[in-house]
């Protein structure tokens, strides 16, 4: 649940962010897509690398914690909460976002009133898959 959470929690904004574009966006999609190639015995590696004992970061103890699942089951269900939640907002057409601006209606209640309520089922979607 946590981990579900915290992956659209941090994945809404990024996946908005992506629908709207920008320079290097493709380097943002192929990290946001890594877990989706990379096998799963290879992430715990580099995790063990990581946060191990002598690894890069050795103080901060994820091995076995509530924090090191929750981490471990974000890096597999962030790809489809971003993905899903990016595809719902390109799928608005440009024509009702920009109606909403010249009707006075700032970006933040243009996302609020009209973004996100059109999007909410990738949103939730996003959700179940994470």
């Amino acid at each position: 649940f946590l981990a579900a959470l915290l992956s659209l929690g941090f994945g809404i904004p990024l996946a908005y962010v992506l629908a709207r574009g920008f320079a290097g966006q493709q380097f943002v999609e192929s990290l946001v897509d890594l877990p989706l190639v990379v096998p799963h015995s290879v992430a715990g590696i580099l995790i063990l690398f990581g946060f191990g004992s002598g690894g890069a970061f050795p103080r901060i103890s994820v091995l076995g914690t509530m924090l090191g699942m929750v981490l471990a089951m974000m890096f597999v269900a962030a790809p489809y909460a971003v993905n899903t939640t990016r595809e719902a907002f390109e799928a608005i057409g440009d024509s009702l976002l920009y109606s909403s601006r010249i009707h006075g209606a700032s970006q933040w209640q243009t996302f609020r009133r009209v973004t996100a309520p059109l999007a909410i089922g990738g949103m939730l979607t996003g959700w179940d898959v994470g």
